[in-house]
């Protein structure tokens, strides 16, 4: 991740990483009957988060809107995780080099999961309620 300030108020946090070949299943997601990842061959992730810092930006509280998407290969096929969520966090800056970032949030996911995929796809519920949340350890330079 890498968090930008745009300006007194504003900044943007964007990310993208490697999705290992293996998946721990999220909650509620492990009591969920629509669970569509089971053993992944590995991914890829991009994240995208503006955030508006009610005092200054990269301390205190903020709000931001956060996009999130997660692309899992399983047996040759592409299944998309898309998170669209509003997150609420606090920024602390701890000494003169690092910061801590707990935040958390509410929205939707829009799950893409190819045809012929899952045998019952007639069930399968392509949207559900996510609830994110987070703390990460940071340096500032």
């Amino acid at each position: 991740y890498y968090e930008r300030v745009i300006d007194r108020q504003m900044s943007i946090e964007v990310g993208i990483g490697l999705l290992l070949p293996y998946y721990g299943y999220e909650f509620p997601g492990s009591i969920s009957i629509n669970q569509v990842i089971s053993d992944p061959d590995g991914g890829y992730s991009i994240w995208i988060h503006p955030k508006y810092h009610f005092i200054k930006a990269q301390e205190g509280s903020y709000f931001g809107f956060q996009y999130r998407r997660r692309s899992y290969n399983e047996n040759g096929s592409n299944i998309i995780y898309s998170d669209y969520t509003i997150n609420f966090g606090f920024q602390l800056i701890l000494g003169t080099r690092y910061i801590m970032d707990i935040n958390w949030g509410l929205g939707y996911r829009y799950k893409q999961v190819p045809d012929g995929f899952l045998p019952w796809t007639e069930e399968f519920d392509k949207t559900s309620l996510v609830a994110p949340f987070g703390i990460r350890l940071g340096i500032l330079f």
